[in-house]
């Protein structure tokens, strides 16, 4: 099935949904890298590049089909790629990439009613592939393949480029557009939730020789959830280089990283004061780390407990923030700033501004570190206060949201509304989409966690630089299929079998 190709690419602009692909659309990352991959990362079916075409605004199955010639002929297979195709149309519909100027008014309206139909199609189209899809495979017995696991793991090309974007319907669920009566549905999350406690299906053949069966059921203990719980555990150890994760993937949570490493370098050669701000910008931003681990995206201990009871909270709390508390801080910000500025000015805090810093040399103005423990200094202390201080005032303000948030957050519609709908449809959205994202994560092949993941640097990356730099590509794959899988083993595998214990004693 590997070489099955369809005859169209499922794009009415084919050269503006790359770019968009590439800018905008975050769930294609999950599959790409840098280096060439091994056969098992391949896409398994690719839609060849084709002229641009209009497509009819009144798709109905039959037409779907005539339109995607070539469809594999196995029910999961030729249901993922109809899925795939219709989810692409709509997320990429969501997130124009050009700016359209309408003549007149009507002309806009016109436009957006066409729009908005054609999205409405396409998303009744795409639940009734779904629900042929689930009427079709309802008498298989599944003993020995889970075609709704399959469907949800099968890896398309979205171009005929070798190096192109491969996509699952697994990576389309986070997207902000995906029909909410599809990322909701039962058999969806049971598949996805079998998948988070159990692993992907292994394909083991009766005919493989003992040990590489061995070697496969040993892969196997290193399941999604056995994956994420060595961040609880091991993160302390190796705080010693935190910028490393987050240069990994920069975003907004990184700041915390950001003024850990801005504070060690300013207070080079020696560590930060214990009576100077750059000591308190340091306790900050480990508490910030802290609170870090209360969020529902990875990694995160919260995924040590049922997704479906702890994910959606994290997630109603996270809302109230962004929607309260946030845009409060940012109006005050300013006013706040000068005051702490003033404050540290007026108990005659030891700051040293970095134009003095470059004149001036570093044993003048900042003062070595002390090795022999003390009581910590009197700014540390307020801050530690103030953190504490600020949640026993924030818990009241959440109570109070609680009653105070719009009913539109709090409104459950929809029919399955079980345990991921405790705090709201929109919080049990959010918190699906936020399951599937720490489940694509943590589904990648050999997947290093944080912070083991300094070893897929050390053993798997540089090497491969190194040979791809020498000119020796064959050897780099080699490296790829054999030395780094051996790597995985030895530094993740057998934390996985320790922690697939652990959850089979605990059953």
């Amino acid at each position: 099935m590997a070489d099955e190709r369809a005859h169209l690419l499922p794009s009415s602009s084919h050269g503006r949904r790359q770019r968009s692909l590439s800018t905008s659309s975050h769930w294609s990352q999950s599959l790409r890298w840098g280096l060439s991959q091994p056969p098992a990362r391949s896409p398994q079916f690719r839609f060849p590049s084709r002229p641009d075409d209009i497509l009819p605004a009144d798709l109905t199955i039959n037409t779907l089909e005539q339109h995607l010639p070539g469809l594999p002929t196995a029910a999961a297979p030729r249901a993922a790629v109809q899925i795939i195709w219709l989810l692409y149309l709509i997320t990429e519909a969501a997130s124009p990439t050009e700016r359209v100027r309408y003549s007149s008014s009507r002309q806009e309206w016109i436009e957006t009613t066409r729009v908005k139909r054609t999205r409405e199609n396409l998303e009744n189209l795409l639940l009734a592939v779904w629900r042929d899809f689930l009427n079709e495979t309802r008498d298989s017995s599944g003993e020995e393949t889970d075609e709704i696991e399959e469907l949800l793991w099968y890896r398309v090309g979205l171009s005929g480029d070798s190096n192109g974007d491969v996509v699952r319907v697994v990576d389309m669920l986070t997207h902000d557009s995906v029909p909410i009566q599809f990322v909701c549905d039962p058999a969806l999350q049971i598949s996805l939730y079998r998948t988070w406690r159990h692993g992907l299906l292994p394909r083991l053949s009766p005919h493989d020789p003992a040990l590489p069966r061995m070697l496969r059921h040993f892969d196997r203990c290193t399941t999604p959830r056995n994956d994420s719980s060595p961040v609880s555990g091991l993160t302390g150890p190796l705080a010693i280089i935190p910028p490393t994760f987050w240069a990994s993937r920069p975003s907004f949570g990184s700041w915390p990283f950001v003024f850990i490493a801005i504070s060690l370098l300013y207070s080079l050669p020696f560590s930060p004061a214990p009576d100077g701000s750059f000591r308190s910008l340091m306790v900050l931003s480990f508490l910030g780390l802290v609170v870090g681990l209360h969020s529902a995206y990875p990694p995160t201990p919260l995924l040590l407990f049922r997704p479906n009871t702890a994910l959606p909270f994290a997630v109603y709390i996270r809302t109230i923030f962004t929607q309260t508390v946030t845009p409060t801080l940012a109006f005050f910000a300013p006013v706040l700033l000068a005051l702490s500025v003033f404050l540290s000015l007026s108990v005659a805090d030891p700051f040293v501004f970095p134009w003095v810093a470059l004149t001036s040399s570093f044993a003048e103005h900042m003062g070595p570190s002390d090795p022999v423990s003390h009581p910590t200094p009197y700014t540390t202390r307020i801050t530690i206060f103030s953190f504490y201080l600020l949640i026993l005032i924030s818990i009241p303000f959440y109570i109070t949201s609680l009653v105070l948030l719009p009913t539109r957050h709090l409104s459950t519609s929809l029919e399955t509304a079980v345990d991921w709908d405790t705090f709201g449809t929109l919080s049990g959205v959010r918190a699906r989409r936020a399951f599937v994202h720490a489940l694509i994560v943590y589904s990648q092949p050999e997947h290093y966690p944080v912070p083991l993941n300094i070893a897929r640097l050390l053993w798997v990356t540089i090497p491969r630089v190194v040979l791809e730099v020498l000119g020796r590509p064959l050897a780099s794959e080699w490296w790829a299929e054999t030395v780094a899988i051996w790597v995985w083993r030895g530094w993740v595998g057998w934390i996985g079998l320790w922690f697939a214990l652990i959850w089979l004693a605990g059953r």
